[in-house]
């Protein structure tokens, strides 16, 4: 990793737009020293990660971020390092949800500030979501989980989104707290939706969505596979019965998503079909028909059996 990024360092030393006065007097007194100074400090952390010395790795990679912002692998590093090394220290969940916060916040706030074109953040993001605060891996999971549905239900007085006639506090208080353009959450919401914004695969689509809207050529793989993903898992647990005073957080299927997954695959595989797209409609059809056939949706059933029948007769 720290080749690619001394190899990027060559288009990176430039002056950089709306920093901060101690960044910004930084890259300046160091000049050409700053990718000499920053390469020592990637050695340090490379020793120090080696060694599982996490926290001292925070303040390092701090620096290393104030000295080369424009190198995304930096920001990714960084965020990673607290989202899943430093929060598995804690042994509080408030404490382990403090940290993954701060990995999210610093890829949204920070890292996109100097990279707001680069769709490798936007998957940072949505993977953070879907893997640390979406899986089971971790034992406070479900503190995650709740803890997210909490502050959405607060926000949206109740948990349900519409994308109209959004007020100018609710828009603010999303655009705040979570970093969520109530827009674009609306247009989400008509192309797949409606998403529970309560759930992490719901903030997962969303960041996806919006690096796929900074690829250049072609789609980002990883934004239109997590994409995919967080639509599947919202048609199979999308819909939350969820009660802040007790606690009380259950899934079940939300039907409702089912037209926006379809659309989803047939848009990408009509613009750039690949091997893997079509394997992936084709693993989550059968198990759409299965659920609609076991809640008695016998002519959504037969609508998607004849739409893997074309998938599976495609060349």
């Amino acid at each position: 990793q720290n080749c690619a990024l001394r190899d990027r360092r060559v288009v990176q030393s430039e002056r950089l737009d709306n920093t901060p006065p101690l960044l910004a007097i930084t890259t300046v007194i160091l000049g050409g020293f700053r990718g000499l100074v920053a390469d020592m400090l990637w050695l340090r952390a490379s020793r120090l990660q080696d060694e599982g010395r996490h926290f001292e790795l925070v303040q390092l990679a701090d620096w290393i971020t104030k000295l080369e912002p424009g190198i995304p692998e930096i920001w990714s590093f960084h965020a990673w390092n607290m989202a899943f090394n430093v929060s598995v220290m804690m042994r509080d969940p408030s404490e382990r949800w403090r940290w993954i916060q701060n990995g999210i916040a610093l890829l949204r706030d920070q890292g996109l500030r100097y990279n707001p074109r680069e769709p490798s953040l936007f998957s940072e993001i949505s993977w953070i979501y879907v893997f640390k605060v979406g899986g089971e891996t971790d034992f406070a999971h479900a503190y995650y989980k709740r803890r997210l549905a909490q502050t959405m239900h607060t926000i949206l007085n109740g948990g349900s989104f519409s994308g109209e006639n959004v007020s100018d506090d609710v828009a603010t208080q999303l655009k705040d707290v979570e970093g969520l353009d109530s827009d674009v959450m609306a247009q989400l919401d008509s192309l797949y939706g409606p998403l529970d914004w309560r759930l992490p695969e719901s903030f997962a689509i969303y960041w996806a969505a919006r690096g796929l809207e900074q690829s250049s050529r072609e789609p980002d793989l990883l934004c239109e596979r997590i994409l995919h993903s967080g639509l599947e898992t919202s048609f199979l647990k999308g819909a939350l019965d969820f009660d802040p005073g007790t606690g009380r957080y259950q899934r079940t299927n939300n039907f409702e998503i089912l037209p926006g997954i379809m659309r989803a695959y047939d848009t990408a595989l009509a613009e750039r079909p690949t091997e893997h797209k079509r394997a992936s409609y084709a693993r989550f059809l059968p198990r759409a028909i299965e659920i609609l056939q076991q809640a008695g949706k016998k002519d959504e059933s037969r609508r998607l059996a004849q739409r893997l029948e074309e998938i599976s007769n495609e060349d």
